[in-house]
């Protein structure tokens, strides 16, 4: 009995392995021990203390070889297991793609107008939109509606490029063909010239050089609109026209443009003269406003 099992090594399997008879699974001189208890003996299991594993596989033993996002690359060495798109959060992260859309060097991540490549932030204006300041007072051209005027940001009563406190005041300076409109007046002569009549003239070819009624300087071009509206007054397109200045100085008067006229890209120019009956005379000209014409 050379191992002293108890055992004849005639009848002994492994006569020199006093712990085994016979070779079993691993054979003499090895345990058929099962640590894990998965079936798997130790001699033949690659993770004898995994139950899970008999090879170390791709992560090793203890670690599951599970792919949860299904995109070929094993949790253990997925940066983002649970993003089928990525095996690393790189810039924005698992579940955000690392997308450039408008190219503009910033991630859409991290970028506030991911479809503008101008801009990386909306800014004051928004995305889309410059924070253009043309005129350089401080307001972008996106909230001034004089971006070319640095004295005004609205157009008030007198539009862009004319002082508040003009003698001619308008409510619009854009009408739509489509739906037509109405240019209001507002004649602000002043109590001087409370009772006196005055006339509203137009014109469809601009201010400037403008022409000259007793040496005031009426800034309106000549044109067969001037002529129909002093030889017209207070017929359509204009009303009240033609009248006289109330005892505080003001007056109104209104330009209606149908829907559906043909004229678009027009634009028409109107300035007031006010008259003094006696002798006859022009005493005063206003500014001209204007408006346009669009779709």
């Amino acid at each position: 009995d050379t191992d002293g099992d108890g055992t004849a090594d005639c009848n002994d399997g492994c006569p020199t392995d006093p712990n085994k008879i016979a070779p079993g699974i691993c054979g003499c001189g090895v345990a058929d021990t099962d640590t894990d208890g998965d079936g798997t003996a130790d001699c033949n299991d690659g993770c004898p203390t995994d139950p899970n594993k008999i090879a170390p596989g791709i992560c090793g033993c203890g670690v599951a070889d599970t792919d949860t996002d299904g995109d070929g690359t094993a949790d253990c060495d997925d940066g983002c297991p649970t993003d089928p798109n990525k095996i690393a959060p790189g810039v924005c992260g698992c579940g955000v793609a690392d997308t450039d859309t408008d190219g503009d060097g910033a991630l859409d991540c991290n970028d506030g107008c991911p479809t503008d490549p101008t801009k990386i932030d909306p800014g004051i204006c928004g995305c889309g939109i410059a924070d253009t300041d043309t005129d350089g007072d401080g307001t972008a051209d996106c909230s001034d509606l004089c971006p070319t005027d640095p004295n005004k940001v609205v157009p008030g009563l007198c539009g862009c490029f004319v002082t508040e406190g003009c003698s001619l005041g308008t409510n619009a300076y854009q009408i739509s063909v489509s739906t037509g409109g109405v240019q209001q007046f507002y004649l602000f002569a002043g109590p001087t010239y409370a009772l006196h009549p005055y006339l509203l003239m137009g014109s469809v070819s601009g201010t400037s050089p403008g022409f000259t009624l007793d040496s005031l300087l009426v800034p309106l071009n000549l044109d067969s609109y001037s002529t129909f509206t002093f030889s017209n007054p207070n017929k359509p397109p204009l009303s009240n026209n033609f009248s006289v200045i109330n005892l505080f100085g003001f007056a109104s008067a209104s330009l209606t443009i149908p829907a559906g006229t043909t004229l678009v890209g027009l634009t028409a120019s109107h300035a007031y003269v006010v008259i003094e009956p006696s002798p006859l005379s022009v005493v005063f000209a206003s500014n001209a406003v204007s408006v346009t014409l669009v779709p």
